[in-house]
């Protein structure tokens, strides 16, 4: 193979790639209440109390809710979101959420 003919190769190959990007969700919390804690958790862990966080994959069954120091520790009793968040990988398929009241 010729030099130009490598380098032709070589810089295709490298636009191609530059154009996959890997999933990544960004979570923003915007709490216009004055008051409580944002909070995100996923898998028993907390993963955000009301900062800003990325996730560089899917987010599967977190949940996320205003304490206010009355709900439990998963949002028992208040207003929350359960939610996942991935890319789709069908017509159909990917992110969904809904919003819960779960009684204490």
């Amino acid at each position: 193979m010729s030099a130009s003919r490598f380098l032709t190769l070589l810089a295709t190959s490298a636009l191609v790639l530059s154009g996959v990007q890997a999933e990544t969700h960004d979570i923003v919390f915007a709490n216009n209440c004055g008051f409580g804690t944002p909070v995100l958790k996923a898998n028993g862990q907390t993963l955000s109390t009301g900062q800003g966080v990325t996730f560089g994959g899917p987010l599967i069954s977190a949940i996320a809710f205003l304490q206010t120091g009355g709900c439990g520790d998963n949002g028992e009793g208040c207003t929350l979101i359960e939610t996942t968040l991935r890319n789709p990988t069908s017509p159909g398929s990917g992110s969904s959420t809904d919003i819960s009241l779960i009684p204490p």
